[in-house]
């Protein structure tokens, strides 16, 4: 492929400058022929990109969606608005609607969203040549970049009945750019792989069984939300036949719940893990008591439990101790240095890092959908974080220690930083 061989459809990545004997991207600074582009070009279009290729599947969603319904040519205008407010809500804006703040985020989005800001980053960082200095004023050109185009749809999108504001717009999605694209960059040109190797090896172990047990609880909070919504399939599809919608509006109903699929998963996650959530005002979720009152109709939420877990129930709070024992004994594989101390360190850290992560989690998942009684939906970030903090913590500790000196699990040389 040519280096300079633009892009053929919104799914594609940009040409990459540099290749690997092996045909995937380089991770070493190389020289490059765009060596002389310009950061601030090189930037505007990576973050231009990423922009684009997060908005144009939600925009031909909804737009599709509003034509088939029936609605006219200068409804479509309408369509676009309501594609940005949701493209700005993938990036946790607020969007004020006449019922209230609408604010709860759509994590499969986000994830896209965070994706492609990570790879405006990495492609910055190999479009000006690879130079470290260049490739984190690149990531900061990304920022800038995007957070003015999410200004910009935001002056768009605001009309008499949805309202967000330009500067919450770029400040926001200007950070969330910025962390991502810092994090392209530096993985890009060598960077984070020199970074980790001045760290000791119990702290690399460390990070690295925080991020598995934090990857680790989600995929449980998904498996536990996707069990429970099976269990009340009768009571979604109700609920679903309940708007007559047709084909097309049962389809926009069903992609609608996967997009906030993940959002529940960390709900979910949090009901695991002991703190438990809210869908409203003076309600909770846990284990232990359920207190509700009416909700959306949205078929997603069937998968809601009505009442206290039986005493079996209690079991499920050691799903995340049992994900911090396989940390551990992970952990004791792995050549952490001389001794236990080196191990007690790297354990500990690992819950500290995975409860880090999942309150990052709980502060995304939790919003509000309008004011009054349901201004308050999801779980207290750090309520959540130092559950998993512990639980994760202290299960690693003590299966590390138990896997080392009974169980006999000789650690691996850690060649890789």
């Amino acid at each position: 492929m040519s280096v300079t061989e633009p892009p053929t459809t919104p799914t594609e990545d940009p040409p990459p400058v540099a290749e690997s004997p092996a045909g995937g991207p380089s991770r070493t600074p190389v020289a490059s022929p765009r060596a002389g582009v310009s950061v601030f070009v090189a930037a505007a279009a990576t973050a231009g990109w990423a922009a684009l290729v997060s908005f144009v599947p939600l925009l031909v969603l909804v737009v599709l969606g509003w034509l088939v319904d029936g609605r006219g040519a200068s409804s479509a205008v309408t369509a676009l608005r309501f594609a940005g407010a949701g493209w700005l809500a993938g990036h946790a804006v607020p969007v004020g609607t006449v019922a209230g703040p609408f604010a709860l985020t759509p994590l499969a989005l986000t994830a896209l969203i965070v994706w492609r800001l990570v790879r405006a980053g990495a492609h910055t960082a190999r479009a000006v040549g690879g130079d470290r200095r260049t490739a984190l004023s690149g990531a900061l050109g990304v920022a800038v970049g995007y957070g003015v185009l999410a200004a910009i749809v935001a002056l768009l999108v605001s009309t008499k009945g949805i309202v967000v504001s330009p500067l919450r717009a770029f400040l926001t999605a200007g950070l969330i750019a910025l962390v991502a694209a810092v994090a392209g960059a530096v993985r890009e040109n060598g960077m984070a792989a020199h970074v980790a190797g001045q760290l000791s090896p119990a702290v690399r172990a460390g990070l690295r069984g925080g991020t598995f047990a934090a990857l680790a609880l989600l995929a449980l909070g998904a498996l536990a939300a996707g069990a429970s919504l099976a269990w009340h399939a009768d009571s979604a599809a109700d609920t679903l036949r309940a708007y007559q919608a047709g084909p097309v509006g049962d389809i926009g109903i069903t992609l609608l719940c996967l997009v906030y699929a993940p959002t529940v998963s960390v709900w979910a996650l949090s009901y695991l893990a002991g703190p438990g959530f809210a869908v409203g005002v003076g309600t909770s979720v846990g284990i232990a008591d359920v207190h509700l009152g009416p909700l959306p109709a949205v078929p997603v939420l069937a998968a809601l439990p009505t009442g206290a877990a039986p005493a079996a129930g209690a079991l499920l709070l050691g799903l995340p101790l049992l994900v911090g024992v396989g940390t551990g004994w992970l952990t004791a594989r792995r050549d952490t240095g001389a001794g236990l101390t080196p191990l007690l360190l790297a354990t500990a850290l690992s819950g500290g890092v995975a409860g880090a992560l999942t309150a990052v989690a709980g502060v995304l998942s939790a919003g509000s959908l309008g004011g009054g009684r349901l201004a308050v939906i999801g779980p207290v970030w750090w309520q959540l974080g130092l559950a998993v903090a512990g639980l994760i913590g202290v299960g690693a500790m003590v299966a590390g220690v138990v896997a080392r000196t009974f169980g006999h699990v000789a650690p691996r040389p850690d060649q890789e930083p």
